[in-house]
């Protein structure tokens, strides 16, 4: 059983180490991904659906598009103007810089908590995608990374949701407390 680290007091360290966590890739995934940038015919919307295949990729080209001061008042919503803002080139730059890792060590915990954020994108696409056609792009990206911000929690202490899991979800106790 792997050695847990020691959680932090404050909410600067909470942010900081959250902030320095490296989330992994399957080999499949980033082969894919920078398949798909490397290919000269295919076009941004293409790529975005393929770096989209990946929760991870996602967020990673998305957090590089508005860590800029200029994206402050203006942030990436979708993959596409995330895309446009890096160009092609730092995009593919940022995956080579992955270590991309086989499905299963990525943490059960992780995978279950993008899959879950998948199934968010797909209903969204579902629900809202017709009626919002010219918002597809954002409302599937959003949905697809509303729960990102847990990810780098899961995939560093991943025993916080395993005990979550089991005080709201087998004892019963409520969420808000817990």
């Amino acid at each position: 059983m792997p050695i847990s680290k020691p959680l932090p007091h404050t909410l600067s360290a909470w942010l900081k180490e959250l902030d320095g966590v490296r989330l992994p890739v399957s080999n499949d995934e980033h082969r894919r991904a920078l398949h798909r940038l490397r290919d000269n015919k295919s076009s941004l919307g293409e790529i975005a659906e393929s770096l989209q295949a990946s929760p991870t990729l996602a967020l990673l080209v998305i957090r590089a598009a508005n860590r800029s001061k200029s994206s402050l008042s203006d942030p990436a919503a979708n993959l596409e103007v995330a895309l446009s803002r890096l160009g092609l080139q730092t995009a593919e730059n940022l995956l080579n810089q992955l270590t991309p890792v086989s499905p299963e060590q990525i943490p059960r915990e992780l995978r279950q908590l993008q899959l879950l954020s998948r199934h968010a994108a797909q209903q969204a696409s579902g629900l809202f995608g017709a009626r919002l056609a010219r918002l597809w792009h954002d409302v599937h990206c959003s949905s697809l990374l509303f729960l990102a911000p847990l990810w780098p929690l899961i995939a560093s202490h991943p025993q916080l949701f395993n005990a979550w899991e089991q005080r709201v979800l087998v004892k019963g106790e409520p969420a808000g407390k817990v």
